[in-house]
């Protein structure tokens, strides 16, 4: 039995501190997610508290084989907590401008940020390719985030999403495909 199988055990049984520990380990992953999904700290600190609230409440109910089958049932409360979020609110996955920037320039950057902005300084071409990415169809957004940023295999992106192995296979080509198609007139720029 694994370190995080064992803390779910414990945390079934009402073991608040075990639970912690899970909370703790598996915040900031979470919480990335939901901000390159919504890009409004508030609403990704909102929908990351609620993440956890729908896991403390159902925890008993599901009996977790490893941490990878866990690691898939935490995203897909999350994926759930942003469709719920864009339904409920009837907002477009468009993105303001000045809320990217809000993120990405703030001043005082708190604890769960530190991640999202290493990620974000890493590449010079971040920003353009957010850009480009945010154009692309919600589905291949949500795809694109599980499979390059939360580095997930088909299968898990699979038992997340509800599609199959081949649907993500060829959603994901898609996508790409349409992104370096968008980034191709940033690529010429760069090699003038």
């Amino acid at each position: 039995m694994d370190t995080i199988t064992s803390l779910l055990v414990s945390a079934k049984s009402g073991n608040k501190d075990a639970f912690g520990v899970i909370y703790h380990q598996y915040y900031v992953r979470i919480y990335n997610y939901i901000l390159r999904h919504v890009w409004n700290i508030e609403h990704a600190q909102d929908l990351t508290s609620d993440v956890f609230l729908s896991l403390l409440l159902s925890i008993t109910k599901y009996d977790f084989i490893d941490e990878n089958h866990f690691k898939n049932f935490l995203y897909k409360i999350a994926t759930n907590k942003i469709n719920e979020f864009f339904r409920t609110k009837k907002t477009r996955r468009t993105y303001l401008d000045s809320e990217c920037e809000q993120i990405l320039k703030a001043p005082a950057i708190p604890e769960e940020l530190e991640q999202a902005d290493r990620e974000m300084q890493n590449s010079s071409d971040y920003i353009q390719i957010h850009d480009q990415l945010k154009t692309l169809k919600p589905v291949y957004q949500n795809i694109i985030q599980l499979r390059i940023y939360e580095d997930m295999s088909y299968e898990d992106i699979s038992k997340i999403t509800d599609m199959s192995v081949n649907t993500l296979k060829s959603h994901f080509s898609r996508a790409i495909k349409q992104l370096k198609e968008k980034m191709q007139p940033y690529s010429n720029l760069n090699h003038k």
